[in-house]
């Protein structure tokens, strides 16, 4: 084989390379991390999860197989409510924060402040609610907490609003059923 041949197999597979490595991309999605492998059962655990004895144990805010679920996937949803401050039903939309796994939005909770949201965080068993105290309008400040079932299509939470203008204050009981 002469120079000539040997500069042009050189020549392709460097190009033929670069194009494979120009047809690669890297994964867009920055909320997945790679954490172990658990090769005796064949699972890769995410999102900081740790394979213990071929199981992935999952870092809080995180469940499943592989870590992959976030626990506020499971509150997702229109959800019709009854409370015991509040005459009839109503509806209230719970949404997943964005950027917190452990995190939940509620679109309206009774009659305070319409319109206003509502955050809870998820706690460590991924099915009790805590509603840190937070200013929702004006001089009423909110808090509470919650319960979700097994099941995911019963919550119940205790909230308490105190209104720190008038120095009042209401505490209510509310069972939401998933619709």
């Amino acid at each position: 084989m002469n120079k000539f041949n040997t500069v042009i197999i050189t020549l392709t597979a460097f190009f033929v390379g670069a194009l494979i490595f120009i047809g690669c991309t890297k994964s867009t999605n920055t909320n997945i991390t790679l954490s172990s492998y658990c090769d005796t059962a064949n699972v890769v655990c995410y999102n900081g999860g740790v394979c213990v004895s071929g199981i992935c144990q999952c870092p809080a805010g995180f469940e499943g197989v592989d870590c992959l679920k976030r626990w506020n996937e499971r509150y997702n949803g229109t959800y019709s409510a009854q409370d015991d401050c509040n005459s009839g039903l109503y509806d209230i939309n719970i949404t997943a924060v964005v950027g917190s796994p452990s995190k939940i939005s509620f679109d309206k909770i009774g009659t305070w402040c319409p319109g206003q949201g509502y955050v809870a965080d998820i706690i460590t068993n991924n099915t009790t609610l805590k509603f840190p105290m937070q200013r929702i309008c004006n001089d009423i400040y909110f808090s509470g907490t919650g319960t979700q079932t097994i099941d995911g299509d019963l919550i119940n939470l205790v909230v308490h609003a105190r209104d720190s203008a008038n120095h009042t204050s209401k505490m209510c009981s509310l069972r939401l059923s998933r619709k």
